[in-house]
């Protein structure tokens, strides 16, 4: 059970790395300028979360969320699930952003924008990754045989 809950709790850890560089990025472009290099890890960093990392949660919903729902209400499950849909929303609005930031000076008000916008979704993802950790991926060590984690693993969609 470890091994399977470990393989799951590196991907968020991938995830939580990502943010960072994304919101570091930001920032330097509001307090800098724009930089070639910067807009590339931000770009980087919203491709990973946007195709590997939601790919997880699908996977999470579909695979960890159905398997506690014989154990859980469902409000607490679809808020989770809404957390899931917010994170997305972030992530479109941060690619929109990322074109109106080219050629920009420090300070320029779309650089703040998206250096606010990639702060705020660090926040909320980060506060997702930590209660996902702290509650489901225990219970569900708790809970759900060992048996039962390899199988969900095992169904994870390849990404």
């Amino acid at each position: 059970m470890i091994g399977t809950l470990t393989n799951l709790l590196k991907e968020h850890e991938r995830a939580l790395v990502q943010l960072t560089f994304l919101n570091d990025a930001a920032s330097r472009i509001y307090q800098q300028g724009y930089s070639f290099e910067d807009m590339n890890v931000i770009s980087h960093s919203v491709d990973y979360i946007s195709l590997d990392f939601l790919c997880h949660c699908e996977n999470e919903e579909r695979e960890i969320y159905q398997g506690l729902g014989n154990f859980l209400p469902e409000a607490s499950l679809q808020e989770f699930r809404d957390e899931h849909k917010k994170i997305t929303q972030f992530l479109e609005t941060l690619r929109e952003l990322m074109s109106g930031v080219s050629k920009s000076f420090s300070g320029d008000s779309k650089a703040l924008e998206l250096r606010l916008k990639a702060s705020e979704l660090t926040h909320i993802f980060s506060r997702h990754i930590k209660r996902e950790n702290d509650s489901f991926y225990l219970m569900a060590s708790h809970i759900l045989p060992e048996g039962n984690l390899k199988q969900i693993f095992r169904n994870w969609k390849l990404k």
